[in-house]
């Protein structure tokens, strides 16, 4: 069965309900633009969607060198727009990841796009802080809404040809919502439905509506998931593990546990053993907590 998301470290997107309240993107961009610093937002219907719309509009080569172990939803969208997906030998690329809310700060020179997917800011704080063209965020991962991403432009000009090409592409947003909800019943609906998220850039006026609530509550909701972190490594500095905790609200917590530790508690946490993506570095395996997976986050 299809699924949205490698690892499992983001929970579940809450269940959609039909909004009462309407929105405009240029609403919940200039209410980001209040939010953060240092760019220009683009609001889409999904992560995917945006990879596929920035390559296709602003990457002039046939190929484009992407981040090891990058998801299938990443490869395809970047095949969607007609270009060829690859990995560089010495682990650098122009689409890089900003794996878990931590900078890539391997790179030796500023990128094409930054995937910052689970990247949970505070407010106030700056983006594009790799100094890319572009970054892009998830709000089902970062925010748990059912759909939309964001794309932060370093130039005025660029997220003006996104906004140009989102709001003049043909709408399905009947059908958009009818294999959303479905596409997870077999293999065919999910395709289906990639294709049209591919072709339809822009949400409903009541889809914009529920996001415009969901970046309003930005602030509580960043102080729930600090706290929920907070919990977690007390949690585990009681069964005497270290984790490391970052400055952002991370989605999991490293843990500093030797390869050959057995005890009761493992098998029945949310450890799980994911690998570490820097550029200009091989792929490290480590071990984390999934902090999400202790209780639905709300």
């Amino acid at each position: 069965m299809p699924r949205e998301s490698s690892g499992g470290v983001w929970g579940k997107p809450k269940k959609y309900k039909p909004s009462l309240y309407t929105s405009t993107p240029a609403k919940i961009e200039t209410l980001l633009m209040e939010k953060f610093l240092g760019g220009f937002p683009v609001v889409l219907s999904s992560g995917r969607g945006a990879i596929k719309l920035i390559v296709q509009e602003f990457w002039s080569e046939k190929e484009i060198s992407i981040f090891q172990y990058a998801s299938q939803c990443v490869v395809q969208a970047v095949q969607a727009a007609g270009v060829t997906p690859y990995s560089r030998t010495n682990f650098t690329s122009e689409l890089t990841h900003n794996q878990w809310g931590q900078l890539d700060l391997g790179c030796k020179k500023p990128p094409f796009i930054e995937d910052s997917c689970d990247t949970f800011l505070p407010e106030g704080a700056s983006v594009l802080r790799l100094g890319a063209q572009f970054e892009i965020w998830s709000l089902p991962k970062i925010l748990h809404s059912r759909f939309g991403a964001i794309v932060w432009c370093r130039n005025h000009d660029d997220a003006k040809i996104l906004r140009q090409t989102r709001d003049t592409a043909k709408q399905w947003s009947l059908t958009k919502q009818i294999f959303r909800n479905t596409r997870n019943l077999s293999n065919w609906n999910y395709a289906k439905w990639q294709i049209i998220e591919f072709r339809t850039p822009q949400l409903s006026k009541y889809e914009y509506g529920s996001i415009f609530k969901d970046i309003s509550e930005w602030g509580n909701k960043f102080n729930e998931r600090q706290k929920l972190i907070q919990e977690v490594s007390i949690l585990l500095n009681k069964k005497d593990f270290k984790s490391e905790i970052e400055a952002h609200a991370s989605p999991v917590l490293l843990l500093d546990i030797d390869e050959e530790t057995t005890v009761p508690f493992l098998a029945q946490s949310n450890i799980q053993i994911m690998h570490k993506i820097q550029s200009g570095k091989k792929p490290q395996k480590i071990r984390v907590y999934k902090v999400l997976g202790i209780r639905r986050y709300k």
